[in-house]
């Protein structure tokens, strides 16, 4: 079974200056529900551990759907 989904995100200012804040919105296009996805960094931190934490929370989310 395949899934489509549309991706939307953005980066903003986080709570301190140092700090950046991503927001991720994931819609499933068949059922259009919207999943948002929000993690905050420091500016100075290595991407590519910043993209596993998100990978993390992004399975994390599907996981959860998969038990209901």
């Amino acid at each position: 079974m395949g899934a489509s989904f549309l991706c939307f995100s953005g980066v903003s200012p986080g709570n301190t200056s140092d700090q950046l804040t991503l927001r991720m919105e994931i819609v499933d296009t068949a059922t259009t529900l919207i999943d948002t996805i929000e993690h905050t960094f420091k500016g100075d931190e290595n991407m590519k551990g910043v993209a596993g934490d998100i990978a993390i929370k992004i399975r994390d989310k599907i996981n959860a759907k998969r038990r209901l």
